[in-house]
């Protein structure tokens, strides 16, 4: 329960850092680009994987 609460805060603290970094986005070098996509990368997944084994493992 405590991994499914922590994942849903991470996935919803990377769309407010997205959403406020819209405007700013486009002035950071591509390191810094990187480097907040792949973080993005590295919440959603986990995420979207333990969505969907727990529908799959739900009888």
């Amino acid at each position: 329960m405590i991994y499914v609460g922590g994942s849903f805060l991470s996935f919803l603290g990377i769309i407010v850092l997205l959403i406020s970094f819209k405007t700013e986005f486009k002035n950071l070098n591509v390191s810094q680009k990187l480097g907040i996509i792949l973080t993005a990368i590295g919440v959603v997944i986990p995420f979207l994987i333990g969505t969907i084994n727990g529908f799959i493992n739900n009888k």
